[in-house]
């Protein structure tokens, strides 16, 4: 269904053949819809965010970017308590993060991500969304023996203490900071690992990368991206196709939406919903 948003890593012929924005930018909606089939136990479905400034959000929100429904939540989140679950709303992630930076007028695309999902939701489930991204970091900085691994895994550690949780995928943007460093698909690897012993689950959810932006510092690391993909056992990755950047590294408001759009309709294919 989403022809156009990437491939998929499992030994697939399609890995790393893209395709058209076509396809991609169609259904994802902004939460509208009545769901899927009711569920007979009520889940809670977890899905981590994580990533660099593209995944924290740039581009100035919207009005059209504000979420009122109750059934998507975030961990904490910008300007809301933290250690709490939050109706969300944009950005996800803390501001400041970590890092100090203060991004709090930003969207980023895992509230669209969200949006999409709410859309084939089972009838009584209930989606939560746990923002890890940090601006300007290398992917070093997530793993264990970086400086954020330890918010990582603290987040995690919270959020699966929610009631009917499950642990549901990943989605990641990240890359800017180690543009052509051959080493990132392994260590995309490595952080998959850590993120799913510290979840504690003995079974694979999916991890969709998205690709960098063209015309800007790094589209040439999404070789990379395609790479680290095939080398997960539910890898995907989303093209940029179709968007464009504000600046060197980010993408404007239009890209920050598609490309949330494409992470959901790729996450429904993925866990098929």
């Amino acid at each position: 269904m989403s022809a156009g948003t990437g491939g998929d890593a499992t030994g697939s012929t399609n890995a790393g053949t893209g395709g058209g924005a076509t396809g991609a930018t169609g259904s994802g909606g902004s939460g509208a819809g009545t769901g899927g089939a009711p569920s007979s136990n009520p889940t809670f479905h977890i899905f981590m965010l994580m990533g660099q400034s593209n995944m924290a959000g740039v581009a100035n929100k919207q009005d059209s970017d504000l979420n009122s429904d109750e059934r998507l939540k975030v961990l904490g989140g910008c300007n809301q308590p933290a250690g709490q679950w939050n109706v969300a709303n944009p950005p996800l992630s803390d501001c400041p993060g970590e890092k100090g930076w203060n991004l709090s007028t930003a969207v980023d695309p895992g509230i669209w991500f969200g949006k999409t999902l709410l859309g084939k939701l089972p009838e009584g489930d209930t989606i939560g969304l746990v923002g890890t991204a940090e601006s300007g970091e290398s992917i070093n900085t997530f793993i264990s023996g970086g400086s954020h691994h330890q918010m990582i895994l603290n987040k995690i550690a919270k959020a699966k203490t929610a009631e009917n949780a499950r642990f549901a995928g990943i989605i990641f943007h990240q890359g800017e900071s180690d543009n052509g460093q051959s080493s990132w698909p392994g260590k995309v690897v490595q952080l998959y690992n850590e993120v799913k012993a510290a979840w504690g689950v003995d079974y694979d959810v999916p991890f969709i990368l998205g690709e960098l932006p063209a015309g800007g510092c790094c589209s040439g690391h999404n070789n990379l991206v395609h790479q680290a993909a095939d080398m997960l056992p539910m890898g995907y990755w989303v093209t940029q196709q179709g968007t464009n950047v504000m600046d060197e590294y980010h993408f404007d408001h239009a890209g920050v939406v598609l490309m949330g759009k494409r992470y959901g309709e790729k996450m429904i294919e993925a866990l098929g919903w």
